[in-house]
């Protein structure tokens, strides 16, 4: 705990710091009055003037602090160890148990004076020396043996819960099956400890030294072990969940079925490392080091493995199911039999990697990115279906006969690409530029190429049916054979070959010109057309196929519609004076108001037409059709 964290939380009404880990901290002038403190570790901090009045220091180490000018009247400094403490200019009124101060550095004491001393209430053996002593069992919980030394003591089955053991030289002392719930071991020595089978649930052991030690079965359930020197250690099988091992060195670490869910891995050295079957569910590896880990069949389900480095891992099987890879470097990483289809791999770094059977859209957009800037161009038939590609870079590839439905290509660069017979049904090309490419027999139908650039491309053969190509420039395009029907081109720029079949210009002057442009060069179905308001005063459109097209107050004064297919078209309001509608089908047309004064109707088909309050005074009539026809108030 900062000093910081420490001040936040007492403004705040928090007044429990039991155990606090406060080394060096600068308290000074703070106001700490009732707080609970005991046990905490105040090691060289800086209380210089704080008013800590009433506050319960029982067992508190206060070895080399400052607390000149301090205010400790009625404070509890029962067990304190106040070695070296400077209380100069402090009040001490009414403090309790300050004259009851042991000290047994560089003691070295016998096993029988520890338990006696302990027995009697007596807590501080900081600094004792009880090397070699056999403690086997013993009932400890709560003692202070900061600095002591334990090297090669035997602490089996010892209940050691809450004991401090801040910077201790615990190296090759025998901890097995003990109870070390909630010790502090920080800067401890654990080197070559036997830890096996230990609950050490809770413990702190941030920057412990815990080379070479045996940690089999051992618990570490919730514990701190941050910064913790773990190379080559075996916790196959431990129990680390929700443990705080953010920055630790684990390289090397045999941590095979181990319980890690919930734990915190930032920063921590995974390198090479064995988490085979591994519980790893809601873990974090940000920025974690796992180049060459063994990750096989382990459960990372929702684990955070942003901006980590898992180069050449092997995660085969893994269950990956919510993990977070954004960022991260998964080059050479063997992910075969896995299946990311929710994992986020935004960013992420897939050069060299072994992908499994089925990828999901955004970790196929990685690999041919990454492909691609490798200098691969060929991704002929390749499955893109879905694939956000937006704004890339692809000029040159040969993606033909691909599969690019739903793709979103919305302002990718795509010069010179071939795409002949691939599949964009659907697809985003908004802005896209095509230009020189080759789109002969693709499919797309139902398209946005909106604002797309195709000039001088090859889209002869191509299925447009449906999509939608406002603005786009079309200019200098192969359009042979092209689908263009229902298409729309509003404002497309369409000089150039132009489809035999039909385009859907949209009622502007500049689509009028195509429509008539089109219309020149053969084309003949416009059917479903969107053509109101349109003026095409004297147009020669003889022999169209309009179906279904809306004219609705379309100009169409003297233009040629002889053998016109205007069948469920809408004509209501238009200007049709004058106009040649001979042999005509009218069926179902709806021309409700329209204008056929002095046209010539014979012989066109107006069965079931609606003509209610049309004029068609000195039309000519001979031969047609009006069979079912809606005749109201029809001006003669």
């Amino acid at each position: 705990m900062t000093a910081q964290e420490l001040l936040a939380a007492y403004a705040k009404g928090e007044r429990n710091f039991i155990g606090a880990d406060l080394m060096e901290a600068d308290l000074s002038g703070a106001d700490l009055r009732g707080a609970n403190l005991k046990r905490a570790s105040l090691i060289y901090a800086n209380l210089e003037g704080s008013d800590l009045t009433g506050a319960n220091l029982e067992g508190v180490n206060l070895c080399e602090a400052n607390l000149r000018r301090a205010n400790l009247s009625g404070a509890m400094l029962d067990a304190a160890n106040l070695e070296e403490a400077d209380f100069t200019g402090a009040n001490l009124e009414g403090a309790i148990g300050l004259a009851k101060r042991y000290s047994w550095a560089m003691k070295n004491m016998t096993v029988q004076e520890l338990l006696a001393a302990y027995a009697t209430g007596e807590r501080d053996f900081s600094g004792a020396d009880l090397s070699g002593a056999d403690l086997g069992n013993a009932n400890l919980s709560g003692a202070d043996l900061t600095n002591a030394n334990l090297e090669g003591a035997n602490l089996s089955r010892a209940n050691l819960e809450c004991v401090f053991f801040f910077g201790a030289n615990l190296s090759g002392a025998n901890f097995s099956g003990a109870n070390l719930n909630q010790a502090a071991l920080m800067n401890a020595n654990l080197s070559r400890a036997d830890l096996s089978t230990a609950d050490l649930s809770e413990a702190n052991l941030s920057e412990a030294n815990l080379t070479n030690a045996k940690l089999e079965g051992a618990s570490f359930s919730r514990a701190v072990l941050m910064n913790v020197g773990l190379m080559n250690a075996n916790l196959s099988g431990a129990k680390l969940s929700g443990a705080k091992l953010s920055g630790a060195d684990l390289s090397g670490a045999d941590l095979s079925g181990a319980d890690l869910s919930g734990a915190d891995l930032s920063e921590a050295n995974l390198s090479e490392a064995n988490l085979t079957n591994a519980k790893l569910e809601g873990a974090s590896f940000s920025r974690a080091v796992l180049m060459n880990a063994g990750l096989m069949n382990a459960n990372l389900s929702g684990a955070d493995l942003s901006e980590a480095n898992l180069s050449e891992a092997n995660l085969t099987n893994a269950k990956l199911e919510g993990a977070s890879f954004r960022e991260a470097d998964l080059s050479k990483a063997n992910l075969s039999g896995t299946n990311l289809s929710l994992s986020n791999l935004d960013g992420a770094q897939l050069i060299g990697a072994i992908f499994p059977a089925i990828m999901p859209p955004s970790m196929i957009a990685q690999d041919l990115l990454a492909r691609y800037a490798q200098g691969e161009r060929n991704f002929s038939g390749a499955n893109l279906s879905g694939v956000d590609l937006s704004g890339a870079n692809l000029s040159g590839v040969d993606l033909s006969e691909a599969n690019l439905s739903g793709v979103d290509l919305s302002e990718a660069n795509l010069r010179g690409v071939d795409l002949s017979g691939a599949n964009l049904r659907g697809a985003n090309l908004r802005e896209a530029n095509l230009r020189g490419a080759n789109l002969s027999g693709a499919n797309l139908s139902g398209a946005n190429l909106n604002d797309s650039f195709l000039r001088d491309a090859n889209v002869s053969g191509a299925n447009f049916s449906g999509a939608r190509l406002i603005d786009s420039d079309l200019r200098v395009a192969n359009l042979s054979e092209a689908n263009l029907s229902e298409a729309n081109l509003y404002l497309a720029y369409l000089i150039g070959d132009i489809p035999d079949e039909g385009i859907n210009p949209y009622g502007s002057p500049k689509t009028e010109k195509a429509l008539l442009a089109a219309y020149a060069k053969g084309a003949r179905n416009f059917s479903g057309a969107d053509l109101g308001g349109a003026s095409l005063r004297d147009a020669d459109l003889s022999g169209a196929n309009f179906r279904g097209a809306n004219l609705n107050c379309a100009y169409l004064v003297n233009a040629n519609l002889s053998r016109t297919n205007l069948s469920k078209a809408y004509l209501s309001g238009a200007n049709l004076i004058g106009a040649n509608l001979s042999l005509s089908n009218l069926d179902g047309a709806q021309l409700i108001g329209a204008y056929l004064r002095d046209a010539n109707l014979s012989g066109a088909d107006f069965s079931g037409a609606n003509l209610s309050g049309a004029d068609i005074r000195r039309a000519k009539l001979s031969g047609a059709d009006l069979t079912g026809a809606n005749q109201d108030g029809v001006i003669r």
